[in-house]
């Protein structure tokens, strides 16, 4: 069928074989699946690796912005053939890092139009975000919810599906209030009424999930044409103001939203956690977009994901991942949209 070719085949209509091919590799060294990676570069870049965010220094596929991609080198650069670029960049007491050498800096940032590169960074920091969000909800998480705490940071996501879970109906702008004074469109409606924690939630993961069902799609007809890059627009129309009142492992797809420039917008939403990020507890050859005091995109993320000086150094103990459950089912058509915690292999590798 087709999410089969989509997750098991680098080879997509409407995409460029070395950027199919790049993710393809980075699905299979990760383990996180194809369409998770594609889905994202296409949200995040519309699949141009040259793409450059007007209001940050996010570039690339995955759209890294310069604090984050040095902090993602140092880390695991020598896990990945850049022993060198990760022995140039040092981390400053206040979680700063720098490179001495101007040219040397230089050459650091441009490695994140390499779409190789970018992607197997991305495929990192699912696996990571993916494990610390099975952690704190006790639950193997979406792809959309992956998707979510690629955007809003792992503790914000966390935070974000446990109070779907436990008071769905609770005003999402109450809970991030700086995220909702600078984002009005995703935790208020037309009509200037805050938001329901579900609503958001359904509005976040739709993002992901239109763009991925649009890919899994376009495997059967002719290419559509793409977004411009930067736009951070999703395929199809405005979403609605309302949304489903709870979350349901089958309900649909919510319609299609357009949000701001993620990277932007990522900025903005981890701005609104600010409490001490935690540590990892242990050595995370995946934790591709994260520091050295967090377990996948954390807290810090305001002062990584953003070009502002003086980030904190506080930090948390990182709670211990729990075990990843896996079963073999049969895939089905809701599977397309949502993964539950039994779905746990069709996460990592594509398949239902």
């Amino acid at each position: 069928m087709a999410v089969d070719r989509v997750a098991n085949s680098a080879a997509v209509p409407g995409v460029a074989p070395h950027i199919s091919g790049a993710i393809s590799k980075a699905a299979e060294s990760t383990g996180i699946s194809f369409q998770y990676l594609l889905t994202t570069a296409r949200i995040e870049s519309s699949l141009n690796p040259q793409a450059q965010a007007a209001t940050s220094s996010a570039k690339g596929l995955y759209q890294f912005i310069d604090q984050t991609w040095l902090a993602t080198v140092k880390q695991d650069g020598a896990s990945l053939g850049l022993g060198q670029y990760a022995d140039a960049i040092t981390r400053t007491a206040s979680g700063r890092y720098e490179v001495a050498d101007p040219a040397m800096r230089s050459e650091i940032l441009k490695q994140r139009t390499d779409p190789a590169m970018s992607a197997m960074m991305a495929g990192a920091l699912a696996r990571t975000n993916a494990e610390y969000l099975t952690a704190v909800t006790g639950k193997v998480p979406t792809e959309g919810e992956l998707y979510t705490a690629h955007f809003l940071g792992p503790d914000g996501a966390g935070r974000l599906i446990n109070a779907v879970n436990s008071r769905g109906n609770a005003n999402a702008a109450a809970m991030f209030p700086a995220a909702a004074a600078a984002n009005r469109p995703i935790f208020y409606n037309r009509d200037g009424s805050a938001r329901t924690v579900t609503e958001v939630y359904d509005r976040l993961t739709a993002k992901f999930d239109n763009t991925r069902l649009a890919l899994v799609q376009n495997v059967d007809r002719p290419p559509a044409p793409i977004d411009q890059p930067g736009t951070g627009h999703v395929l199809g129309a405005q979403a609605p103001d309302s949304a489903p009142s709870a979350p349901s492992a089958t309900r649909a797809v919510a319609a299609p939203v357009k949000v701001p420039d993620t990277a932007g917008m990522t900025q903005v939403l981890a701005a609104a956690d600010n409490r001490p990020p935690p540590v990892p507890s242990r050595p995370l050859f995946a934790a591709m977009f994260s520091d050295g005091e967090r377990g996948a995109v954390s807290r810090t993320v305001t002062s990584l994901w953003s070009d502002t000086e003086g980030a904190g150094s506080g930090a948390t103990s990182l709670p211990a991942p729990g075990p990843v459950a896996s079963a073999d089912r049969p895939v089905r058509m809701h599977d397309l949209f949502t993964d539950s915690a039994a779905r746990a292999r069709g996460l990592f590798t594509g398949r239902g």
